[in-house]
């Protein structure tokens, strides 16, 4: 990858678009990038770096810290770079996120992060995603491989070098991708701590289980050999015991259920034998009982049966009352239907009185209707009189808004033409300082071509003076002795510099001609338009008492007030128009409504004199039936006849059941009778036993067997507890022997992988990988250390680790040549250790290229550590350096030393200004 073309704006201390035209250096050699503190010199790797992959170089530096902070707020902040890949040519342009002024409402706003990609192709790739993926593909490396690779910083350099084996770690993880041996081996260590947890929890289970095995109470059942409870839960027994010791639990409990089964068996069948006699001693004890109540009960049925006979009697006394009841009953219920006619002509008169209390108010309420409506109809009327010229005053307004509108077109297309001629003004400027700036450019080409060639011209009489001998013609002017030859002179420009010359001058000369038409054209179409725009604001725009034009925007803001004024005016001649064509219509329904009023009051007068002679008819009729009823109405007779009803049927009532009773009393006595006589035979036949005797003996039995049935259910809890648990034990057993065998192997490969084997030095699975990437970093970076230090250090390293306690494998040892000593690397003075870290610097730079596939990056930097060299040093670090750049590979050198200036022909020179930022002042020798 060779970066071509570097576009910086207002990007770290640079404050406006600053172009490095990378293509000045050439294609190989070194170069120097210099200039003063802080100006920004490794700035330039860093928007490279910012272009391709969005971040800055050193991680001290985000991509939200690199917007200038000279930069004007119009400024965009972004980075574009052209560069060269496998013979193809791409272009990339990003911008991070920062604050800009808003396009409207004035504030700021955030201009969200970009990217850009333009393929060879012609392609474009404009998703930041995307285009990160793309240059990962395109140049082989990620960006942390790529800052290792192309830029090479004392700092970062000199850290790798005295690193510890832990530190060394992750700088490999992240450059050799070998993070997945790492995952390995936490996997392995989660996977054994699993396993581990596994057989733990198994045998605190087992444990568990052995601690609720029961054993029965009896002490004398432990016999030799055996444990206690206390022992077993206690002591965690092998298999080997345990299992029989169980087995000979459930022996004993087996048979002790069988005896206890055997005795429950006999206890049951005496329990039925006994409860059988105590119920015949109940059975009998009941109907003793029986017979006693039965004997009260006959005693009293005796007696009610003789108070039935003297009800009945007493009861047929009054039967000789009902026929003198009926005949009353019968003559009342003769005169009913004349009540009910009364109680019709009662109904009638309320009816009547309703109707003409309601008639009377309706009457009043048309009434007073009738009077409303008239008082409407009066101010309708003149209403509509007052509305006959809203027709007119309509079209008059809508005439005037029509105007209004005109105008207000008319005045909205000046200030378009007002804001055309403003950009074409604008624009003709900008032309004009253009062509006035390519004029002087051409002028500077063109001398500079002019002195060149004049420079060119001269030079040739010293060529050929270069190549006179004495004795031999000269061929200008024939002699053949050369007292004072022409002499070449350095500053002399050769042929192809004076085609190149020639050839921007006349580049120029064509860029101003092409300016100067633009101008032209221009200036034609911005006097037109200014034309046509005085002659619009003469027609359209009125002149004030003191001579001066009126502005557009006043005669707008006239507009719109007269606009508001008429719409208002025209909203209200609408509303007129329509009040008025409402009052039309509405006026002839109001008189009709009149109208049809009179007529209904017409109609509730005499409706109102028909119902006052009905109710005088209804009246004489009702006086003429009060006078023949002799009850004062219907209620009172039907309650007369309804008490005497109730006499004569409880006369009936009280007969039979009086003869009722007598009879239900006679079949009680005879009865209970039936049944005193059969309790006694029975009694008579009945054997003698005590009662009492017997539920003793029922209870002293049943406690018996409850005991029993007790003690065989904790047997038989014993018994299926143990069952389980021996079960369980079982199975638990099966587990936890393929557990541990499991674990034990997971173990040891966890152990061996993480470089926990005890004895052994502890070197991880990962560490030995990185050991091969590290190995092929020295041998690559001894070819160089040699080289810078004549031979007399080597980096080697460490084979040995210092102890077995902590992590190794990583350690970096340097050998001295001179008087054959190995020793650890920190021990190097400062320039020694530059060397050192230097060298190492680029063979990890050449085997981080190596591993992404053979990748080749043209350009490299070296960011300062050459001020603590001496002479000699530098001279070898500078053949090492040079080294690099064989093969068309470019090596930019970021450093203020100024021995380097003298030793590096081209050069890239940064100035800083302290309040207008950074710009580079030159590019080249």
């Amino acid at each position: 990858m060779r970066p071509l073309m570097l576009k910086m704006s207002a990007f770290g201390p640079y404050k406006g678009v600053q172009p490095v035209d990378l293509e000045k250096l050439g294609t190989e050699g070194l170069y120097l990038i210099t200039g003063d503190t802080g100006a920004g010199k490794t700035t330039i790797f860093d928007a490279i770096t910012y272009a391709l992959y969005g971040q800055a170089s050193g991680t001290n530096r985000t991509a939200s810290m690199l917007r200038s902070k000279y930069a004007a707020p119009e400024t965009p902040t972004e980075v574009e770079l052209c560069f060269a890949y496998r013979g193809k040519q791409y272009t990339i342009k990003r911008n991070p996120e920062y604050e800009r002024p808003a396009k409207k409402g004035g504030g700021m706003t955030k201009e969200k992060a970009a990217a850009e990609l333009i393929m060879p192709d012609g392609s474009i790739l404009t998703k930041q995603k995307e285009v990160d993926q793309k240059i990962v593909e395109i140049l082989g490396v990620n960006y942390a491989q790529f800052t290792e690779i192309a830029m090479i910083s004392q700092g970062d350099f000199l850290k790798l070098l005295v690193a510890e084996t832990k530190e060394r770690q992750q700088i490999f993880r992240k450059l050799f991708r070998t993070e997945y041996y790492q995952i390995l081996q936490e996997k392995l260590k989660d996977a054994s701590g699993k396993l581990s947890g596994e057989v733990n929890q198994l045998r605190m289970l087992r444990d568990q289980y052995a601690s609720g095995i029961m054993v029965p109470p009896e002490k004398e059942i432990l016999t030799e050999g055996q444990m206690s409870p206390e022992t077993v839960s206690s002591t965690s027994l092998p298999d080997a015991e345990l299992f029989p010791y169980i087995e000979s639990l459930l022996s004993i409990d087996a048979k002790r259920e069988a005896g206890a089964q055997k005795a429950q068996e006999s206890e049951k069948r005496e329990m039925e034998t006994l409860n059988k006699r105590i119920g015949k001693a109940e059975e009998i004890e009941k109907q003793r009982i029986m017979l006693k109540e039965a004997q009260e009960a006959l005693e009293k049925a005796i007696g009610n049966h003789a108070a039935a006979k003297a009800a009945q009697a007493a009861a047929g006394e009054e039967s000789g009352k009902l026929e003198k009841l009926g005949q009353s009953i019968a003559a009342i219920e003769a005169k009913l239907p004349e009540f009910s006619r009364l109680t019709e002509i009662r109904a009638e008169q309320e009816k009547c009185r309703e109707e003409h209390s309601e008639n009377t108010k309706t009457g009043q309420k048309r009434k007073a209707d009738r009077e409303a409506l008239a008082e409407k109809l009066e101010r309708d009327q003149e209403r509509r009189k007052g509305l006959q010229q809203a027709d007119k005053e309509l079209a008059e307004c809508r005439h005037e808004e029509e105007k209004l509108q005109q105008r207000e077109q008319d005045l909205r297309q000046l200030c378009r033409d007002i804001e055309e001629l403003e950009r074409l003004s604008a624009e003709l400027l900008k032309k004009q300082n253009d062509y006035i700036a390519a004029s002087e450019q051409h002028r500077i080409l063109q001398d500079k071509y002019e002195k060149m060639n004049r420079a060119f011209l001269d030079e040739q009489a010293g060529i050929l003076a270069a190549e006179l001998k004495p004795g031999a013609a000269c061929p200008v002017c024939g002699s053949t002795e050369h007292p004072s030859p022409a002499a070449l002179t350095a500053e002399a420009p050769t042929e192809e510099q004076i085609r190149k010359a020639k050839k921007a001058a006349e580049q120029a000369n064509q860029k101003m001609q092409t300016l100067s038409s633009e101008a032209n054209t221009l200036r034609g179409m911005e006097n037109a338009k200014r034309e046509d725009t005085e002659r619009r604001k003469e027609a359209l725009l009125r002149v004030n008492e003191n001579g001066t034009q009126e502005k557009v925007e006043d005669a707008l803001q006239d507009l719109r007030k007269k606009r508001e004024d008429c719409s208002t005016r025209l909203q209200k001649a609408k509303q007129n128009v329509a009040d008025r064509d409402a009052l039309e219509k509405q006026i002839p329904e109001t008189e009709a409504e009149i109208k049809k009023l009179d007529e209904m009051i017409l109609v509730c007068a005499q409706s109102l004199a028909a119902l006052e002679a009905r109710q005088k008819e209804l009246c004489a009729q009702e006086e003429q039936l009060v006078r023949q009823l002799p009850f004062a109405g219907e209620a009172e007779a039907k309650a007369e006849a309804e008490r005497l009803r109730k006499e004569k049927q409880g006369i009936e009532e009280r007969l039979e059941q009086a003869q009722q009773k007598e009879k239900t009393a006679a079949n009680e006595e005879s009865r209970i009778h039936g049944q005193v006589t059969q309790l006694e035979k029975q009694l008579q036949e009945a054997p003698e036993e005590a009662l009492d005797v017997l539920k003793e003996k029922k209870k002293s039995l049943d406690s018996t067997i409850r005991q029993r049935e007790q003690r065989m259910q904790d047997i038989y809890t014993r018994m299926e507890a143990n069952r389980r648990i021996y079960k369980k034990l079982q199975e638990l057993a099966e587990k936890l022997s393929a557990a541990e065998k499991k674990w034990q192997w997971v173990l040891d490969l966890s152990n061996t992988a993480n470089g926990n084997v005890s004895g052994q030095e502890k070197l991880m699975l990962e560490t030995y990988i990185q050991t091969t990437y590290f190995d092929r970093i020295l041998r690559k970076a001894n070819v160089r250390l040699m080289i810078m230090s004549e031979g007399q250090y080597e980096l080697r390293r460490r084979r040995e680790a210092g102890n077995l306690k902590n992590q190794s494998g990583l350690e970096l040892d340097v050998i001295d040549h001179y008087n054959g000593t190995e020793r650890s690397v920190k021990s190097l003075s400062g320039g020694e250790s530059f060397m050192a870290s230097l060298s190492l610097a680029l063979g990890l730079s050449d085997e981080i290229q190596s591993s992404a596939g053979g990748i080749r990056l043209d350009t490299m930097f070296v960011d300062e550590g050459f001020g603590t060299l001496d002479e000699d040093t530098l001279q070898q670090a500078m053949k090492a350096l040079q080294s690099l750049t064989e093969g068309h590979r470019l090596v930019g050198i970021i450093s203020h030393v100024a021995e380097l200036k003298s030793r590096i022909d081209r050069q890239i020179v940064v100035k800083k200004d302290r309040d207008q930022g950074s710009r580079i002042v030159s590019i080249g020798s």
